[in-house]
């Protein structure tokens, strides 16, 4: 359960539900905001609200790029009874909005937040508010719940060389088949592809991937197994399920793309809003490689210790991927395609970066690299510097890698994101005044109709 707010920064109407009030003096709006997750997503984001509404007093801001209006916030906890599969506020109050990551609650809640969502937008109907808003409607974040449906909406629609997506199956434990997911193929051939019968004795050994189905939740939706072998053709090797977290029944596997670049970049959207960094990989690609191919369980939320020089090659990416620079607009650019896409306002995704030509051997690829990629170690690569040590300035290596969309979350922590909190809240003051112009309009419509009658 969260922890209720301190009096201080409680501005609700009491006695009566929360009132969406806008003065025609003062150009004011009190929001009330119901937050809806686990006690692990209050204390990822959640709390950070309430910390930064206590900062700047009060939740009292101006709405930029909106006139006059001002701002105040303030929030409820919503609490999930899994036994009566029912929400309710803690006080018993009413919401504007509704700030949710209902995906880290058990399934049921999900019906049972667009119950408690229509139930009170009936009762706002009858006082004349605006219905309740979800920042995200649930539908749309499902979208992005489970892997498997997410490779295969965007498979399409993204176009190379864009941005491609790993080549992708979906495998579960009591099918003895892989369903293609569909194929923007980074290396596999037009045979490989086609899985032809018969041609397992020609293919060549690749990395690869299996995650959970499920993408977020639970702690299992973040392990996963990577090993070395042929492409899986209808069954996953015996090492391999032992490994794989037994929770879950449907996996997605992939092409691991080893040949990348060292670092992940992550991409953070909180409504226009684009944010980049870079994070290292080689701590986990070093671990990877000591199995000498066999598989490795990996937990992605584990923290691994960075490398020594990282820190001077972090402040070379903050500049490389700074807003305005090429690399960050590539990536608004695919932060752009995923929110028409998707239709989030809050979402996440990581992209890879591979070299120009692949695991192939080719002239973008250092001297140093052009040995074959398949049976020398990638050691040199995760040695190789990406920026020039006196000027900072990136390498042609880096400079032609093309992105590659790895993964899609709903609301992640935006660990990183400066001032996250506030741009949250520009977000949702977005959400409330589009609300309000889409309540008026028809109540100013039918005034002039039944004025048109009277007179």
């Amino acid at each position: 359960m969260f922890v209720p707010l301190t009096p201080s920064v409680w501005r609700g109407v009491k006695g009566g539900g929360a009132r969406w009030h806008m003065s025609d003096a003062s150009n004011e709006k009190h929001v009330v905001i119901a937050l809806c997750g686990s006690a692990k997503k209050k204390r990822q984001s959640f709390d950070k609200l309430q910390r930064y509404l206590e900062e700047v007093g009060a939740g009292r801001s101006r709405s930029e790029g909106c006139g006059d209006v001002h701002f105040t916030f303030s929030f409820l906890e919503m609490h999930y009874d899994e036994a009566k599969n029912s929400f309710s506020t803690v006080t018993g109050e009413d919401a504007d909005v509704v700030l949710h990551k209902v995906s880290t609650l058990p399934p049921g809640a999900v019906g049972a937040l667009r119950r408690w969502c229509v139930v009170a937008s009936q009762g706002r109907r009858r006082r004349h508010l605006p219905p309740v808003i979800l920042v995200d409607p649930v539908e749309k974040t499902r979208l992005v719940l489970r892997r498997s449906l997410t490779y295969k909406l965007l498979g399409s629609h993204l176009k190379r060389p864009f941005c491609q997506i790993p080549c992708s199956w979906l495998w579960a434990r009591d099918e003895a088949s892989l369903v293609p997911l569909g194929f923007v193929s980074l290396g596999l051939n037009d045979e490989e592809v086609a899985g032809s019968p018969g041609t397992t004795q020609r293919l060549r050994e690749r990395w690869w991937m299996a995650k959970p189905d499920l993408s977020t939740g639970p702690p299992f939706t973040h392990h996963m197994v990577i090993w070395k072998g042929v492409q899986p053709k209808s069954d996953m090797p015996e090492e391999v399920r032992c490994l794989l977290p037994p929770s879950s029944n449907a996996f997605v596997v992939q092409e691991f793309l080893l040949y990348a670049l060292p670092v992940v970049i992550k991409v953070y959207c909180i409504g226009s809003r684009v944010f980049v960094k870079a994070v290292s990989t080689t701590p986990l690609l070093r671990r990877v490689l000591s199995g000498m191919g066999a598989p490795v369980f990996v937990d992605s939320q584990s923290k691994f210790l960075n490398e020594v020089g990282w820190e001077e090659q972090e402040a070379c990416w903050r500049s490389y991927l700074a807003e305005g620079e090429r690399a960050h607009t590539q990536c608004s650019q695919i932060a752009e395609v995923l929110f028409q896409e998707l239709g989030l306002t809050l979402f996440g995704f990581d992209l890879l970066l591979t070299p120009e030509h692949g695991p192939q051997q080719g002239s973008t690829l250092p001297a140093a690299l052009s040995t074959s990629q398949e049976t020398t170690p990638h050691t040199i690569l995760l040695n190789t510097s990406l920026f020039d040590e006196v000027t900072g300035a990136p390498s042609e290596l880096l400079c032609s890698a093309s992105p590659v969309l790895i993964d899609v979350n709903y609301f992640p922590g935006f660990a990183g994101v400066e001032d996250a909190a506030e741009h949250m809240l520009d977000a949702i003051k977005a959400k409330v005044l589009e609300a309000s112009v889409t309540h008026v309009r028809p109540v100013l419509e039918k005034m002039g109709l039944d004025c048109h009658r009277c007179c």
